[in-house]
């Protein structure tokens, strides 16, 4: 049996913040597009 691909898909409405947030990260969205993204790390991935 073959093990799961390790990715995750996620979907965020810039709409309702361009603050997101993921795995205890938080990114400010300053702009994106179907192809790029342009953002600003404010806190850094937290370790598992």
């Amino acid at each position: 049996m073959a093990r799961a691909a390790f990715s995750t898909d996620v979907e965020y409405d810039l709409n309702e913040s361009n603050i997101i947030g993921y795995a205890g990260a938080r990114l400010e969205v300053i702009s994106a597009t179907n192809t790029e993204i342009t953002y600003k790390v404010l806190k850094h991935f937290s370790e598992r």
